[in-house]
Formats: C-alpha cells, structure tokens, sequence
C-alpha cells in the first residue's frame, strides 16, 4: 500500500489497519530482555534477588541491569506482559527439594511458580508469564528459592550463549 496509513483486508472491504505515524509507540513497546550469564549461589531455604545482570536489549532504559529492576515510567504506563524463565539447581542429585520462583511487583509477590519433585534430579527449570497494569513508578523484580535437602548451597543458572534464566516484558496496550 502507497501513500496511504489505511490497509484493507478481506473481500468485503470493510476491515481496516491503521499504523502509527511518527515515533514507535504503543504495542509491543517499550520492552527489555536480559538474562544470567552464569551459575550464580543462593541461601539454601531463602528467597534471593535474581540478578539479570546482561541486557540483549532495553528499547527505554527502563531495566536496571545493576539493580535488577524493571520500573515504568509516567510516559510508559500501560499493560505490559512479562515473562521469565529461571533454571534452579541443587548442590547434588536428589537433593532439590522445593524450588520457586517469584514475581514482585513494588516488593510484593503478585505470581509465584514452584517445583516440588517427586523424584531424582538436581535442576529443575521454571517458566512464568503474567500480564498486569502498570503505572509510574511501579517496578518488577525476580526471586528465587531453593531448599536443598540436604543444606547445600544451591543455583539459579545461566551462561553467556544459551538463556538459561531470564526475564523479559513488552508493553501490550493501553491501561485496563
């Protein structure tokens, strides 16, 4: 289509797509994508900070690598989806416990996935998503858990080539 913002599909004619003129706004951005880049210790039995200490891309600045901290700002207010992978590990084989993963928004959990196996193994992978509002000034972080039977000191993994634990969020739209 030339020289026109209206794209029409279906035989009818009746559908529209109109694109944003100007600067890149609204869906799908801002976002940030940042992941470990290798193993990193926990407390046995504590929740722990999850450190996403390299970003693959932040289209805003709105991820702070340092702090770990996704935080909106008045200009990027919005529903925003958010997702995270976390691959947890126990010091041995058959000793991971109880592991999980949580998701704070402005300090307080608001999602929580948790892995309890019933079997052998040492590492356990997983994956959270959520969609939620939000506004200046609100901000989200990551934290881990591990309880290692066995009291040893236990993993949130990463590497510099493959995302092993990671954590990601793009603007989807306006405020509900």
């Amino acid at each position: 289509v030339s020289g026109t913002t209206n794209l029409t599909i279906g035989s009818t004619n009746s559908s529209t797509v109109t694109f944003e003129n100007g600067a890149v706004t609204g869906h799908n951005y801002p976002a940030f994508f940042a992941h470990v880049a290798s193993n990193t210790s926990m407390s046995d039995a504590t929740s722990t900070k999850m450190v996403f200490g390299t970003e693959v891309y932040d289209t805003n600045n709105l991820f702070d690598n340092s702090a770990s901290r996704f935080t909106v700002t008045s200009s990027t207010e919005g529903k925003y989806f958010l997702y995270n992978q976390t691959q947890l590990q126990s010091a041995a084989d058959n000793q991971f416990n109880d592991g999980q993963v949580l998701l704070k928004k402005n300090g307080t959990t608001i999602h929580q996935g948790r892995m309890k196996p019933s079997g052998d193994g040492q590492i356990y992978t997983i994956n959270l998503t959520f969609a939620i509002d939000l506004v200046a000034n609100d901000y989200i972080e990551i934290f881990g858990y591990v309880d290692d039977s066995a009291g040893g000191s236990p993993e949130y993994n990463g590497n510099a080539s493959q995302y092993k634990s990671y954590f990601g969020a793009y603007r989807i739209g306006a405020k509900w």
